[in-house]
């Protein structure tokens, strides 16, 4: 860097200022510090063929020229030295050293002990990789598929050529970890001839793939169970709040229908109905008081009707007689006698009954107030239960139900779909790892290490010309570090020509990015004879604005057996479903199940007989069709919701209303005469004290009235005896007339004056 002076200043540069001069002049290292190639004297023809000709850069020559200068050697012979007093400086010193080292590594030379190694490394390497590929590369396949799965993956044989650039895989099984006794699918035979130049890039690319005898659900001799595999934070995390969702929506419905139900229980109804009533308190005090009244007057009836009883014995004679055709006057004087007394006894006995029918009068009134009073207890008793039961009947609602219902299948699709999530995360998780190893995100990163290396560049001061090189040119890349182009697919029923299984695929591939093309997937099969389809698109690339992964699925011939509690049904499913998982890992499922049902049973209940009805209507339901929305965040994990609520209480809901509605009028009605048989039992014991003093009300009121009808059969016999005793004194009386006159005139004188 050049000094800036003073144009004024015309005199000399201080000692201070030469100091600070000579600091900024460079540093340089003496020539004996140089690497040994430089130390070495050289012809001219030796230093162009050692030296030179490994330099290719002109600048680099000139700089190795300036360093070496001309000389004689001992025997006279001009050669090429470096003065050993020479000093170099210290950034060509630098640059020294690295022409050094290539001009080392130009230099060639076989070492024959290092080349025997090499060549026994290698054929060692050869024959492990010859003895053991087939072995090593079955061992990971298998491990991986095992890993994915969750249960035994077995392989009959591998057939791996690397030279011949083929591989060859025959009787795949995969069991299925939730029935271990069968394989999720089977395949004879897989084949494929992969690129050997790409795998020596530490490629695997292979143009086309041929899977033949793929089966499904196949029957296996032996279990597919494997050790218990740890899973992951996040797998726990996820199982966790699936199961616990489940277990609350189970819950949730079987403790509702419960409490639903317990309403329906006579006992139940009974034992709530008793607390509200009112007639037992009232009956219970009423009969304590009519208890004391009844003591007081019981022994009243017995002595009156005695009394009454023996007054009419005593006066049989006279009251039985018909005095009519008796003639002895004396006798019926003596009759007359005994009426008379008879009729002063009567009357005095009817005082004093009429006196003890006024002293109980306070009391009958008193009793007959409790006997309203227990009518009116036991209509306002009646009035509660029929609310009560109107009540009960009430709270079976079809909506409460179906509310119930709701949740029951809720549970249930938590329960199904929960235990394919983890391949449906699977599917997720590879498509995010395709994504985040795409050369987008590398191209990037590249591009921003270029950007700050520029900006460094930049910032210094001093640069450093080059001379133009030439530009080579690269073919493109297009192979990434794992590809399968296409894949077929096929499997056939033994012996036969009739296709189970077809499905294809291309660009299964490591990096989209890469090839600029998605993965898809096609796959159509039968299942328990029906035919099934699904197709996949996994878009992983970064440019891209679809979906990272759109599925869509439609067959049938899927079993589930399902357990909500508060019913259990095994079917046969048909399914219609989609799904679509994005870039930021959440995805959405919709669909429907449309289910045969083979067999369905309620949870058990009381009452019994409303808990039998309920399982004779659940066995009658043999379709189920539920449409459900399936979401996953990372917030909130997974959720399921009913989408045709409507539909499934039209096709679980009604037929359980149908078979309940008449019975439960049944049981209401049944309810009803169980609390009127508890209401008479709770006031019997008043109503019978009542009743009791009742009698013995009507006990002395019948005594009075029988006396009464005494007394006037005494009375008219009186007059019969009177009556008798006149006629028979007025014919005695005519008869002596008629005897001390005989004259007819004057007989019917007296006639007439008697008459007067």
């Amino acid at each position: 860097m050049a000094k800036k002076v003073d144009d004024k200043q015309n005199v000399a540069t201080p000692a201070k200022e030469k100091k600070a001069v000579a600091k900024n002049e460079p540093k340089k290292v003496p020539a004996k510090k140089l690497p040994k190639i430089y130390k070495k004297q050289y012809t001219q023809k030796a230093f162009e063929k050692k030296l030179l000709k490994h330099l290719y850069i002109e600048t680099d020559k000139d700089l190795v020229k300036q360093l070496f200068e001309t000389s004689t050697d001992k025997k006279g012979r001009t050669v090429m030295v470096v003065p050993k007093d020479k000093e170099i400086a210290k950034k060509d010193f630098a640059r020294y050293q690295v022409l050094a080292k290539q001009i080392a590594e130009q230099k060639g030379g076989i070492k024959i002990v290092p080349l025997l190694a090499v060549i026994i490394l290698i054929a060692a390497i050869g024959i492990v990789v010859t003895l053991f590929k087939n072995v090593v590369f079955e061992k990971a396949l298998t491990s991986s598929m095992q890993k994915i799965f969750g249960a035994k993956t077995e392989v009959s044989s591998v057939d791996l050529q690397i030279f011949g650039a083929s591989l060859e895989i025959n009787d795949l099984q995969q069991a299925n970890k939730d029935s271990p006794m069968k394989n999720l699918f089977q395949i004879d035979n897989i084949k494929m001839d992969f690129n050997l130049t790409e795998l020596l890039r530490g490629k695997f690319c292979a143009e086309n793939m041929v899977v033949s005898g793929v089966a499904l659900d196949t029957e296996r001799t032996t279990s597919g169970e494997i050790p218990i595999v740890h899973k992951t934070k996040e797998e726990k995390k996820t199982e966790s709040q699936i199961q616990k969702k489940t277990d609350e929506l189970k819950e949730n419905a079987s403790k509702k229908l419960q409490e639903m139900f317990e309403n329906y229980n006579p006992e139940t109804v009974l034992a709530n109905i008793q607390n509200e009533l009112k007639s037992p308190q009232v009956a219970a005090t009423i009969a304590k008081d009519v208890q004391s009244s009844v003591e007081k007057w019981k022994e009243t009836p017995v002595q009156m009707q005695k009394d009454v009883t023996d007054f009419t014995k005593s006066v049989e004679s006279v009251t039985k007689t018909h005095w009519g055709g008796i003639d002895n006057l004396t006798k019926l004087k003596e009759a007359l006698e005994t009426v008379n007394a008879a009729i002063t006894k009567g009357n005095t006995l009817k005082s004093s009954i009429e006196s003890t029918t006024n002293s109980i009068k306070a009391d009958t009134k008193k009793v007959q107030e409790y006997s309203s009073q227990i009518e009116n207890a036991v209509k306002s008793d009646m009035v509660l239960v029929d609310s009560k039961i109107t009540e009960m009947k009430n709270l079976f609602s079809p909506s409460g139900l179906q509310n119930i219902m709701n949740e029951a299948i809720e549970s249930m699709l938590y329960s199904v779909l929960g235990k394919y999530y983890p391949y449906v995360n699977k599917v997720k998780d590879a498509a995010m790892s395709i994504k985040s190893s795409g050369t987008g995100k590398a191209i990037a990163k590249k591009s921003d290490s270029t950007e700050k290396k520029e900006k460094k560049q930049k910032k210094q001061t001093v640069t450093k010309a080059r001379l133009p090189g030439r530009t080579i040119y690269y073919k493109q890349n297009t192979v990434p570090k794992f590809l399968i182009q296409n894949v077929q697919a096929s499997g056939y029923e033994y012996g036969t020509e009739n296709l189970l299984f077809k499905g294809v695929a291309s660009e299964i591939s490591s990096d989209q990015d890469v090839r600029g093309k998605p993965t898809t997937v096609q796959a159509d099969f039968k299942v328990l004879g029906k035919n099934n389809s699904a197709s996949a698109i996994i878009d992983a690339r970064e440019d891209s604005s679809a979906s990272l992964v759109t599925l869509s699925y439609v067959g049938g011939g899927y079993p589930i057996a399902a357990d909500a509690q508060v019913f259990k049904l095994n079917s046969t499913s048909d399914i219609n479903a989609k799904l679509s998982a994005e870039k930021d890992g959440s995805f959405i499922i919709g669909g429907s199940l449309d289910m045969n049902i083979s067999e369905m049973t309620g949870m058990t209940f009381e009452p019994a007989k409303v808990c039998q009805l309920y399982q004779k209507a659940l066995a009658d339901v043999k379709k189920l069709s539920v449409g459900f929305n399936v979401g996953y965040d990372v917030e909130n994990g997974m959720v399921v919701s009913i989408q045709n609520p409507e539909k499934l209480a039209g096709q679980l809901v009604n037929p359980i209303v149908n078979v309940l509605q008449g019975e439960l009028n049944s049981i209401a009605s049944d309810t009803k005469s169980k609390v009127t048989a508890i209401l008479s039992e709770k006031t019997n014991g008043a109503t019978d004290k009542i009743a009791e003093f009742t009698n013995i009300q009507k006990s002395i009121d019948a005594s009075k009235s029988k006396m009464e009808d005494m007394n006037k059969q005494l009375e008219l016999k009186k007059k019969e005896l009177s009556k008798r005793i006149e006629d028979l004194t007025k014919q005695a009386t005519s008869k002596a007339v008629e005897k001390v006159i005989g004259d007819t005139d004057i007989k019917s004188g007296l006639k007439s004056l008697l008459k007067k």
